[in-house]
């Protein structure tokens, strides 16, 4: 018995094992079932399912489950879903959607109660295609990065995993998705503004749509005019709420961006915009974008500002609207820009510079990003000098000289052109400032002196065959005089007096520092040279001379600290004596008789002082001040109408060989 008892007991134990591991596929005849019984196959598109079922009393769902892979039918499946079952029997359930043609694709039945979930087995089919998902409309319209945009149409399915949303290429993030309605953010990532939205289910067909991002533009402007560096406000649509994905240029000048929404960008205006008027070009939402509207600046006010001045003086314009930082504005003096100290919006501190006033007077401009403003006054200059021009038609340093006939001045150089060895005639016009070029039969050549009697010109020089020559200013001719006897010399002394010519010492450039002896008078009525007594003193580079009445005094042209002393000729006695000296030795100087007094101009200095006046009635010097504003050697002067120039010459720290100044005394 108890043997039996055992094989029942092995024999239940079997029983419950087979019917414990039997496949879920299989029908049960004591709970409801399921059958997977046939997929047909429609030509233009999609397939239908058909099941079997019964017990439908206990069912609370029933349908297919639809795969291309059946490796993980969890992941891999479409659910068709045909809710709770009317009766027992056939089902069946057309299905458009996802389908790709020529795929191999699986379906199982199933059934759910409470407790359990039952398929039927599996079958296959081999689709000529389905529907895929469409789309109908994208809102907005136009969108904006970072933000969601709303794909409406049909056949999108719930599985998120299943479809996938491309903008171009890029890959979005989904907030939510339904049959009917996908939601996704727009990335930053994208490469351009206008794409195509691609919808494409697992890798098959794709369906598209093409979209574009909504357009920057600014609509106002606030405040309507405004300052360089004030904040502004560009009101408008569609910037980035994210400021560091827009950008701003306002006259092509990038400016700041200080705060951004959707409907405005606040921004500040460039220290280094161009103008007045300025355009706005927006870069947000992957455009670059030239707005309609433009930014209008304030436009410079000059309220006040001195009437007179000196050179080099610190004058204050007084006004609104200037730029805030100080090197960004502009001072013009007759066009041309003066150095600016310092200055804030309602003020500009500058210095009167040192330049051409043909009329004595500076016309003042106010330059403020691209917008000039003129004073209604002009600036009167006080000085003593003032510089006439700085562009004379030749270089002057140390030349031949000047010489004025019949109240008009002529200088003798070689013109601006390097490539031009000749020496000309320079006539000059004091009405309008203008120069007359005249030629002569001379190569250029340096270390020539001239002098002039009352109409003509005398010029000598070693570096001629025919070594003295005369000049005619009414007719421009050029005459052979008697050949200088004397040993050849370089910037020899030469003056006239009581209507002749006297040359004397001069230096060797081929030897410099040679004593180059002998002292000539020649008469212009015998064309005669007469050697007179020499000199006692030693010989000086280019001395120079006032002659009053028959007294003639050589001074200057020192090539040693030791010419400093002042020598006397006494036309009538043909004598030699010393005159009071000069504080200190000069050379590099120009001289010119104004007013019945003698001046040495320019060269080297006496205590800051560059002019020394002579009078011949004490034949004594002082000091007369400084001729212009820098330190200028070797340049020229004449007298023409009462009035006094002086021009050429090097200056310190730039070269002036092109100026010319008036003394207004």
């Amino acid at each position: 018995m108890k043997i039996l008892n055992t094989a029942i007991f092995v024999l239940v134990f079997l029983l419950v094992l087979v019917f414990s591991c039997q496949d879920p596929e299989s029908p049960q005849s004591d709970t409801a079932r399921v059958e997977s019984l046939n997929a047909q196959v429609i030509n233009e598109g999609g397939v239908i399912l058909t099941g079997e079922l019964s017990r439908f009393e206990d069912v609370l769902k029933h349908g297919f489950y639809v795969a291309s892979d059946t490796s993980d039918w969890e992941k891999n499946s479409d659910l068709v879903d045909l809710g709770r079952p009317a009766g027992n029997g056939k089902f069946e359930k057309k299905v458009v959607k996802n389908i790709l043609s020529g795929r191999t694709f699986f379906f199982r039945a199933f059934i759910q109660t409470r407790s359990t979930l039952t398929f039927g087995k599996t079958l296959s089919f081999v689709s000529k295609g389905g529907l895929l998902p469409t789309i109908e409309r994208v809102e907005p319209e136009k969108g904006h990065l970072d933000d969601i945009v709303k794909i409406f149409g049909e056949r999108f399915g719930e599985d998120v995993t299943k479809l996938r949303v491309l903008f171009d290429n890029e890959q979005s993030q989904y907030y939510s998705v339904s049959e009917n309605r996908i939601e996704v953010l727009l990335p930053y990532s994208l490469k351009r503004h206008q794409f195509d939205i691609r919808l494409i289910y697992f890798d098959g067909p794709e369906t598209k749509i093409s979209y574009s991002l909504a357009t920057p533009i600014v609509e106002e402007v606030v405040p309507a005019s405004a300052k360089i560096g004030e904040i502004i406000s560009l009101k408008g649509n569609n910037f980035d709420r994210n400021k560091d994905k827009n950008e701003v240029f306002l006259g092509g000048k990038k400016a700041e961006i200080i705060q951004s929404t959707r409907e405005e960008l606040k921004v500040k205006i460039p220290d280094d915009v161009p103008s007045g008027e300025l355009e706005i070009i927006v870069h947000a939402q992957l455009q670059e974008v030239k707005q309609e509207i433009k930014v209008k600046l304030s436009e410079p006010i000059l309220e006040s500002f001195p009437t007179a001045a000196k050179v080099g003086q610190e004058l204050e314009i007084k006004g609104q609207n200037f730029h805030p930082e100080f090197y960004w504005n502009k001072v013009l003096i007759n066009g041309i820009e003066a150095q600016i100290t310092s200055g804030n919006p309602n003020s500009i501190k500058f210095l009167m510079p040192d330049i051409p006033y043909p009329n004595g007077e500076g016309q003042l401009s106010v330059v403020v990003a691209g917008v000039t403003v003129s004073g209604s006054q002009t600036i009167k200059l006080t000085d003593e000098w003032v510089m006439l021009s700085n562009d004379l038609p030749f270089y002057y340093y140390g030349d031949m000289g000047t010489f004025v006939i019949n109240n008009t001045g002529y200088v003798l150089a070689g013109n601006i052109d390097f490539n031009d060895n000749k020496t000309y005639v320079f006539k000059f016009n004091p009405e309008d400032l203008s120069w007359t070029e005249i030629s002569t039969p001379f190569v250029f050549f340096r270390g020539a002196s001239i002098t002039q009697t009352e109409d003509k010109l005398y010029l000598y020089s070693r570096e001629l065959e025919d070594n003295f020559w005369e000049y005619d200013p009414s007719s421009s001719t050029w005459t052979k005089k008697a050949k200088f006897p004397g040993a050849l010399r370089d910037r020899p002394l030469i003056f006239q007096a009581q209507g002749k010519i006297y040359i004397g010492p001069g230096v060797n450039f081929d030897n410099y520092g040679t004593d180059v002896r002998g002292f000539f008078v020649f008469d212009p009525t015998s064309n005669s040279l007469k050697e007179l007594e020499d000199p006692t003193f030693q010989s000086r580079n280019g001395p120079k001379t006032f002659v009053f009445d028959d007294k003639v005094y050589v001074f200057d042209g020192a090539t040693t600290t030791g010419h400093f002393p002042v020598y006397r000729f006494d036309v009538t006695s043909g004598t030699w004596s010393q005159s009071p000296s000069l504080p200190v030795a000069r050379g590099g100087t120009t001289a010119f008789i104004y007013e019945g007094k003698g001046y040495s101009a320019l060269g080297s200095l006496v205590d800051e002082a560059n002019l020394m006046e002579f009078d011949p009635l004490t034949e004594k010097w002082k000091k007369a001040g400084f001729v212009g504003f820098r330190e200028r050697i070797g340049g020229f002067s004449f007298v023409v109408n009462e009035t006094v120039y002086v021009g050429g010459g090097s200056t310190w720290p730039e070269g002036g060989e092109r100026e010319m100044l008036k003394w207004i005394k």
